[in-house]
């Protein structure tokens, strides 16, 4: 098992929908090219956020965000229009549940967030994205395609 997960995630939709959510990553810190992801959207409850690390902890934030650390930092990449790309790592995998609760919610229901992700191990550049190991596709709170890429040597 890999530690961590590097997730390049593409938020696509209207161009008032996705400025509404690139200005929710913009809300959570002062500087405006790192972000955080977890505790933008789907925050921990205090009385959880105050038991770090502990058991109800890992549980919550497993269930909500699908991944130990879904507030890792987050880089914008591309920024056009209806479109939006952030690099998010995460340990072991990317955060899937979470991503699929942001497309449930009324302001956000109406985009397609694409995932490609890389598993690394820890000492990887933390914003270095080579080759994916596969891809996602979710849309109103399903993921739609999941492809698992195969790199076979020759």
């Amino acid at each position: 098992m890999t530690d961590w997960c590097l997730s390049q995630i593409e938020f696509s939709g209207p161009v008032s929908v996705i400025s509404q959510l690139t200005e929710g990553f913009k809300r959570t810190t002062n500087d405006a090219e790192y972000q955080l992801f977890g505790q933008t959207f789907l925050p921990r409850p205090q009385e959880i956020e105050t038991q770090s690390r502990s058991a109800a902890w890992y549980e919550w934030t497993k269930e909500n965000w699908g991944c130990k650390y879904a507030n890792g930092l987050a880089q914008s990449e591309v920024r056009q229009p209806g479109l939006v790309k952030y690099i998010l790592k995460t340990d072991w995998n990317p955060p899937v549940v979470g991503l699929c609760k942001l497309t449930t919610m009324p302001e956000y229901s109406n985009i397609t967030v694409r995932v490609d992700y890389e598993m690394q191990a820890d000492f990887c550049d933390p914003f270095e994205f080579h080759q994916p190991d596969g891809y996602l596709v979710i849309r109103h709170g399903e993921v739609i395609e999941d492809v698992l890429i195969n790199h076979q040597k020759v």
